[in-house]
């Protein structure tokens, strides 16, 4: 029982951190003192951890996109080592 429930507050504390850092991220794009595009990055890949379609979408725009993959994949290998 006590699993299931940590395992529940630690996917909420995830979601919580991700959204905070999406916020950081749309502030970093709005104001000119913050780099917005990496902490939108970190809480999108931390996002996709729990929502395949996040997931899916964030794959998609990288490959679209092909000047993001690097900064993708580096925040990514980070994000899986630390936080999942």
């Amino acid at each position: 029982m006590k699993s299931t429930r940590d395992s529940k507050l630690k996917i909420v504390m995830r979601i919580f951190f991700a959204i905070s850092l999406i916020l950081v991220g749309i502030l970093g794009i709005l104001l000119p003192v913050l780099q917005g595009i990496p902490f939108l990055l970190a809480g999108l890949i931390i996002l996709s951890l729990d929502f395949p379609y996040i997931e899916d979408r964030l794959e998609r725009f990288v490959l679209r996109h092909k000047s993001l993959e690097k900064m993708y994949r580096k925040v990514h290998k980070i994000i899986k080592k630390y936080i999942f």
